[in-house]
């Protein structure tokens, strides 16, 4: 219930699209997997299942050219086929895969290459897992590099790196997660920030429920050699009191920088923000409502699983700072400006939670990008 309420930020759904890519390459993986198959069957009557301190071996048929090298410490296949292999939805290929296997530490790397534009690698350990993917063709392609990792503590940590190149234009989103102790906290770029702001979000989600708990939002705000900080929590309107009914319209006589007019509880009056002030002069809201994107899954009549894409309605509350008591004169203000009561009812430990991450990861988060090149290069190694 709680997820079919809030569904999943665009921060979590970016990270969702692209672990699924491990799952939509499946294909290639599971040509890998052909390929390590019949290496098996062919060198399995050469090794006779006999322990060998070293071992090289080459076949070269018409379908398969295979050679293989086996030390004590490590088994390495290299595999090209001779005939093409027809993957659906993404062309005729004659696949080359290479393996290297880890005897005594147990790490596999695996990279099935079908063209220059076309290739997948991935490595994976007892606590780690890489996986870059490239897609497309040779001047437009999707690149994206994947890492996951589980600490010494139990908890998950990983880190996407995301690509579209189009010609000399590149469009680029990076994510963080972190996954453990009953919460999972989404970190990356998908802030839909305001207009000319740099922005990261931190979303946390409950275990428990798979509830979005609610996030804040970091823009970075530059013009004319000045700029502005603003640290803004977002909640559900089911964690604020007082209201009852949301109307949106199209932005006509309210504040200019909410692109909607908001009427809340059947009122004829638009919802009305208050304001921060610096030498008299009014700058940030110090809250509002806004409609932000959130996603939501279901199955449709032949029990395939569907996306759907949404708006809805969430308070934004400006974080305290030295100077400004936002969140802490929210209800004062609330009441002054709209004449209702209205206060924040999330449990306490989830607002110090969605805090704390904010302040420890998002100053890390530009740490764990990687560029287009490190992708390219990595497929290639």
């Amino acid at each position: 219930a709680d997820i079919n309420y809030g569904g999943f930020g665009e921060q979590w759904q970016m990270i969702v699209e692209n672990t699924g890519k491990v799952a939509t390459f499946v294909k290639y993986l599971n040509t890998g997997d052909a390929c390590l198959t019949i290496a098996m069957n062919l060198t399995n009557e050469y090794l006779s299942g006999k322990y060998s301190e070293t071992a090289d071996h080459e076949i070269d048929n018409d379908y398969v050219n295979l050679k293989l090298a086996f030390t004590q410490d490590e088994l390495n296949y290299s595999i090209l086929f001779k005939s093409n292999v027809n993957i659906p939805l993404v062309g005729t290929f004659a696949p080359s895969v290479t393996l290297k296997y880890d005897l005594t530490s147990g790490n596999k790397t695996v990279k099935v290459t079908l063209s220059d534009s076309n290739a997948v690698r991935y490595e994976i350990g007892e606590n780690f897992f890489k996986f870059a993917v490239k897609f497309g063709a040779e001047k437009a392609y999707t690149a994206t590099y994947v890492t996951m990792e589980k600490t010494a503590d139990g908890t998950v940590e990983g880190h996407i790196s995301q690509y579209y190149v189009a010609g000399n234009n590149t469009i680029d989103s990076f994510a963080d997660f972190y996954i453990g102790n009953g919460y999972l906290t989404a970190v990356g770029n998908k802030a839909d920030a305001m207009f000319g702001a740099e922005g990261t979000i931190s979303e946390v989600y409950s275990l428990t429920n798979g509830k979005m708990l609610g996030y804040e939002i970091q823009e970075t705000l530059s013009f004319a050699g000045i700029s502005g900080t603003y640290n803004t929590l977002w909640f559900n309107l089911k964690d604020v009191s007082g209201i009852t009914t949301v109307k949106a319209l199209d932005h006509d006589k309210g504040d200019k920088k909410n692109p909607n007019d908001i009427y809340i509880n059947g009122s004829a009056e638009i919802f009305k923000p208050t304001y921060n002030k610096k030498m008299f002069v009014t700058t940030s809201r110090k809250y509002d409502i806004e409609l932000r994107t959130r996603y939501f899954y279901y199955k449709d009549a032949d029990g395939n699983v569907q996306k759907q894409q949404a708006l809805v309605p969430m308070m934004f509350i400006q974080e305290d700072n030295d100077t400004d008591h936002n969140y802490t004169d929210y209800s004062t203000d609330v009441t002054a400006a709209n004449g209702i009561s209205s206060q924040v009812t999330l449990a306490q430990t989830y607002l110090d939670k969605i805090l704390a991450d904010y302040d420890e990861y998002v100053p890390v988060f530009a740490e764990q990008k990687v560029d287009v090149k490190f992708v390219n290069d990595y497929l290639a190694a």
